[in-house]
């Protein structure tokens, strides 16, 4: 399997002045979940799900630390070259420097692999990849590639493979002058008014500037926006219309909503063009500690996602006004779920149901435990936004879900690199209905349909303690969300430039079987050796895959998971061999040096 090894990446925006989670850096993981494997892979991208892709899986996932620095080392099978962060050039920060990386692997050097085509086995794919980075975390939706509708063609590709396995909520987060608006003041549950998207498009366009006009306080709203590349800030565009960030599309405002920190002082240094970091508590702090405080953090409107704000909010070892809190130790106690002042502390809005016209909230408070969690009733598939766009061509902005902000979040594969096999092997599923199984020698009964644990749903208990909410084994039937889960998987596939629900998910019904490893590795002349091939793609297949060791065919032969198969050895002379296997489907492995067996 791959090995590789990553610098840790601790740092973010302030390069170095960030300790994320505090103390040594290191992350409250837990129990290692299912479908943690010994490869080593490296993912940048989106830090909405950063700490949840470590949750899932604390011991293969290198730490692409959004924004931080470090090298992920070269090695001589897949990563040529190596690649260095800096301070001047950190590591991608954000769904869209994500995707961008990963679209650059694509051309980054051009390889002798030429395994069989995923949808034309007469045709073969010759691998253009560096290999350092093997997959991406998006909390965006693969767009439209065509029509009214643009895309950036540093974030997109024909040949990424968008994998959902988790839902999330993004929903204003304010401060308590915005009085009724506020979610849980006290913290209560009745009693509150609603935010619509038209109040949100007005307050982003200065069409209302005073939380006194929706029944608060009388006080300036002071609008906070996030980064660019964010998929939050991504998302809530589309729902928006505009960008409220740039000029052009800032409406009545006299200026842009706030993106950056121009001067901020944390720890006794001094920073400067520090970014308003999505989902963190980076934004309130960096505006806390300007002296004196320009603008009151009660009087603030943030995008921010209801799952991240419910992992902070339970995260007692990190975020709590006498601990040590995300950036440099500084104690804002937004999240200290024992402080009964709100006063410097923003809560989510409730945002109204448009069929109802009832209030809705992203997130549930129990008040014996002090602590929220996930409101499955509202974060769900029936309210996911972009699958409900009433079009393929339509502007994002027609969507007809009932509330708005439910996005999916995804793990970005792409079927040009190195790193797709593992990827699909971590974080996929094959898209086709359960194979065929006559004359297939398999255990009973016979294993599912190619699907990572992760989209078996064996880690949902994990996905629900992070906050978000994992997908049941049926998709919706809308548009062409039914084909996005063809094999009753707890993930929904997408290919790439196109919005989910609108394009037919590819069914990689002839990805070509990989040997990643052979155990034992050595034995006798005579064969009868029992073996253990681990690689993917193995059930690819209509009848028993064809296992040979050099130019002998091995015997007893089950194929007892996609990634796993035993088998006995055939004899054999003496002598260093490949073992390789054949499916009806995908052709025979290629040979590598992961795929020896000595004699």
């Amino acid at each position: 399997m791959k090995k590789r090894t990553l610098k840790r990446l601790w740092g973010g925006a302030l390069a170095g002045a960030i300790a994320v989670g505090g103390g040594g850096g290191a992350l409250a993981l837990g129990a290692t979940p299912a479908g943690a494997s010994n490869a080593q892979v490296s993912i940048a991208g989106s830090f909405t799900t950063f700490y949840m892709m470590h949750a899932l899986f604390p011991t293969t996932i290198n730490d692409l630390y959004p924004g931080g620095i470090g090298t992920i080392v070269a090695t001589s099978t897949f990563c040529t070259g190596g690649v260095t962060y800096t301070t001047g050039s950190p590591a991608p920060n954000g769904s869209t420097q994500g995707k961008t990386a990963l679209h650059a692997e694509e051309t980054a050097r051009t390889t002798t692999a030429t395994p069989t085509h995923p949808t034309d086995p007469t045709k073969a794919i010759v691998h253009t990849d560096k290999g350092c980075i093997d997959f991406s975390r998006s909390s965006s939706p693969p767009k439209f590639s065509a029509g009214t509708v643009p895309f950036t063609t540093s974030h997109t590709s024909t040949t990424f493979d968008y994998y959902a396995y988790a839902l999330d909520g993004v929903v204003p987060m304010v401060g308590s002058a915005s009085g009724a608006k506020l979610t849980q003041a006290t913290p209560t549950t009745t009693g509150n008014a609603t935010l619509t998207v038209a109040d949100l498009r007005n307050i982003y366009h200065c069409a209302i500037t005073n939380w006194s006009t929706l029944g608060g306080a009388t006080a300036p709203i002071i609008r906070f926006w996030p980064q660019s590349g964010s998929g939050t800030r991504d998302v809530y565009k589309d729902i928006l219309g505009f960008t409220p960030a740039v000029t052009a599309t800032k409406g009545a405002c006299l200026t842009p909503a706030i993106t950056h920190f121009t001067h901020v002082t944390i720890g006794g240094t001094h920073f400067t063009n520090v970014p308003n970091e999505e989902n963190t508590e980076s934004g309130i702090i960096y505006q806390a500690s300007i002296t004196p405080m320009a603008t009151p953090i009660s009087d603030a409107i943030y995008i921010y996602s209801s799952g991240k704000f419910t992992q902070q909010w339970n995260d007692t070892a990190h975020y709590k006004a006498t601990g040590v809190n995300t950036v440099n130790g500084a104690a804002i106690g937004n999240f200290e779920r024992t402080t009964t002042t709100t006063g410097n502390r923003l809560l989510l809005a409730n945002m109204r149901n448009t069929t109802t016209g009832l209030s809705t909230t992203f997130v549930n408070y129990t008040t014996t435990t002090r602590t929220y969690s996930v409101n499955t009733g509202v974060v769900n598939q029936t309210n996911e936004w972009y699958s409900h766009m009433p079009a393929s061509n339509s502007a994002a902005t027609a969507s007809a879900a009932h509330v708005a902000g439910i996005r999916y979040v995804y793990n970005v594969c792409d079927t040009k690199t190195a790193g797709y096999s593992e990827c699909k092997a971590m974080v996929g599923f094959d898209n086709q209905p359960q194979p065929t199984t006559t004359g297939l020698v398999a255990p009973t009964p016979v294993p599912a349909q190619a699907k990572s644990a992760l989209c078996d749903g064996q880690d949902a208990a994990t996905i629900l303690a992070q906050g978000f909410v994992p997908l049941p084994s049926t998709p919706i039937s809308l548009n062409k969300m039914s084909t996005s889960d063809l094999a009753n998987a707890t993930c929904r596939e997408f290919p790439g430039k196109s919005y989910p629900g609108y394009a037919t998910p590819r069914s990689w019904t002839r990805a070509r079987p990989v040997v990643l490893s052979v155990s034992p590795s050595t034995g006798s002349v005579a064969g009868g050796t029992p073996v253990t091939i681990t690689g993917v793609n193995f059930l690819n297949t209509t009848v028993t895959p064809t296992v040979k060791f050099g130019t002998a065919t091995a015997t007893t032969v089950t194929v007892v998971a996609w990634t796993t198969i035993t088998c006995k050895t055939p004899a054999h002379a003496a002598g260093t061999v490949d073992v390789t296997v054949t499916t009806t489907r995908g052709g025979t492995s290629a040979t590598s040096s992961l795929d020896h067996f000595t004699y």
